[in-house]
């Protein structure tokens, strides 16, 4: 059984050398006859670098006729005018998918399996960051950003950074078997406890936008989140319709007024559970809400965990 890990120009090498490290413990673990052939390929030069290290990939894929499983290393950092690809590495892609090869996705990874068309009308996750950037470009695939891992039958993708932990012990278990897969996350000390990104998303991006007046409200917001105030107060401040201050939170920040309130204070009170030792009462109060229940149910939905659970996390 053979498995190339793909890595282009700006892979980080611990994005490389970690899921080849995982897969090579796994392969510590059971007899000859049922090891992984591995292999570290290279997408466009013979010499790979990034930040202040260099490593030398002696083989590119042209040199490689078949593959089980076909592992595509993180890009790096995306820019999405500069994003190109050989067509000659696509069409070696879609040669394998379609000889029965597996393709599996880390991270910003799940640009280049996006460019091969075979994610179009199937889901897929990359790394939160890159969620909108991903979604302009290929609008046809089913991007679901919030999630560690997507599956979709010989098609897998994993989100940002370390999220490839999750599904390399996935890939494991489908070739190992469960036991050995336990046996790797307990030598390396790894937990299935991640279901999503949520967790880990920072509000900076709802500010990317070049709406003047939408950035007067924020403004506002950001000064008055634990008072309470409707819709109608939002518009009154920039002479504006109710109706018209929907639309144009919408199109500049992605969602409706009231939700990125929610999103704010949930927000704010993140900074609250790390920086200070209240309760969750007390945080839920700060933020503007008087029903802990609520706040607990509103934060648990925009993290996928609850507040006690993102303090143990985090501090």
């Amino acid at each position: 059984m053979k498995c190339n890990i793909l890595v282009s120009k700006g892979s980080p090498i611990s994005s490389v050398l970690g899921p080849y490290e995982m897969l090579m413990l796994a392969n510590s673990l059971v007899d000859n006859e049922y090891k992984m052939e591995l292999e570290i390929v290279a997408a466009e030069h013979i010499l790979q670098a990034t930040s202040d290290f260099e490593f030398k990939v002696t083989k590119s894929y042209k040199d490689i006729d078949k593959s089980n499983y076909v592992i595509l290393a993180p890009l790096g950092r995306i820019n999405s005018d500069a994003l190109k690809f050989e067509p000659s590495l696509i069409a070696w892609l879609k040669e394998h998918y379609e000889r029965g090869s597996r393709l599996i996705s880390l991270c910003t990874g799940a640009f280049l399996l996006a460019e091969t068309g075979l994610l179009d009308g199937k889901t897929a996750t990359t790394h939160w960051q890159y969620d909108d950037v991903f979604i302009k470009k290929y609008p046809n695939v089913l991007l679901q950003s919030n999630e560690v891992i997507c599956q979709q039958g010989r098609l897998s993708s994993s989100g940002g950074a370390n999220a490839y932990q999750d599904l390399i012990l996935n890939m494991i278990g489908d070739h190992f078997g469960k036991e050995i897969k336990v046996k790797c996350a307990k030598l390396l000390m790894l937990d299935f406890t991640r279901k999503s990104q949520q967790m880990y998303r920072t509000p900076d991006k709802v500010r990317r936008h070049l709406d003047e007046q939408v950035h007067m409200l924020q403004d506002w917001i950001q000064d008055h989140l634990a008072e309470s105030f409707k819709l109608d107060v939002l518009a009154k401040k920039v002479f504006l319709s109710e109706r018209q201050i929907k639309r144009k939170f919408v199109t500049a920040v992605g969602m409706a007024p009231l939700i990125y309130v929610q999103y704010m204070r949930v927000e704010l009170a993140k900074d609250y559970l790390l920086e200070t030792n209240w309760s969750v009462e007390k945080v839920s109060d700060a933020v503007g809400y008087q029903d802990v229940r609520f706040f607990r149910m509103l934060f648990k939905r925009h993290t996928s965990i609850s507040p006690s659970q993102y303090r143990q996390t985090f501090t």
